[in-house]
């Protein structure tokens, strides 16, 4: 897990984490959905790189 997907990660579970079991149903849903939005493309982005840097490597055989 990349630096921003950790931040990220932390935002969204301080967000969302009730403080009482009700307190989830004050939170807004598309607040929830922003956060699941915003941690897909974290994952997207991580797996892009992971991809990139597995292209490099590929790559670097080669040569």
């Amino acid at each position: 897990m990349t630096r921003i997907q950790q931040d990220g990660s932390k935002i969204a579970y301080n967000i969302l984490e009730p403080q009482k079991p009700d307190d989830i149903k004050k939170t807004p849903l598309v607040l929830i959905m922003g956060c699941a939005h915003a941690h897909a493309h974290a994952h997207a982005l991580a797996h892009a790189h992971a991809h990139a840097h597995a292209h490099a490597h590929a790559l670097a055989a080669l040569c």
